[in-house]
């Protein structure tokens, strides 16, 4: 039976830590396919670059992965609650997993219909707080580090190519 893994969030931008979290996933858990999906708004956080702009460099980061690819809803606007349906539906003879950092964890029960939502999908969680490795990444710290021209930043190279060649996150 095939396993698929699902990531979803604002990517604005996929960092180390996302490409980490992904990585290890397919190793220790066995994963043939990851889903990364993007959200084009955001329901917690404000967005930094435009979509079209973070979907490119999902792209260029996943690039060197070759069991992860992106995964395009049929709408724009495609809150996981919707998606994860077709999703299944499109899988149908697949282990479903949904990769999730604690903070989420923390949260999930709250979501509208989520046991049904979550039934049949197994958890892959990582620790976001405390001092987990993946605490040391983020979003926002990328973002920081590129507008301060840091000589090192946590995005894969082509991904820091484009959001220099674009001035993303000045």
């Amino acid at each position: 039976m095939k396993k698929i893994g699902i990531i979803t969030g604002a990517f604005d931008p996929m960092h180390s830590g996302h490409i980490d979290f992904i990585d290890s996933s397919i190793e220790k858990y066995g994963l043939d396919k990851v889903l990364v999906l993007i959200e084009e708004i955001s329901k917690f956080k404000q967005s930094f670059a435009e979509f079209t702009h973070r979907k490119k460099i999902v792209e260029l980061s996943i690039k060197s992965i070759p069991k992860a690819r992106l995964y395009e809803p049929v709408s724009a606007s495609f809150p996981l609650s919707s998606t994860l349906p077709n999703i299944k539906s499109d899988f149908k003879d697949a282990e479903i997993y949904l990769l999730i950092g604690d903070d989420v964890e923390k949260h999930i029960n709250t979501w509208p219909n989520a046991g049904e939502l979550l039934k049949g999908v197994e958890l892959i969680v990582t620790k976001r707080s405390g001092s987990g490795k993946y605490n040391q990444v983020s979003s926002g710290k990328a973002r920081k580090q590129i507008r301060a021209g840091a000589p090192s930043v946590d995005l894969e190279n082509e991904a820091l190519k484009y959001c220099e060649q674009k001035g993303l996150y000045r």
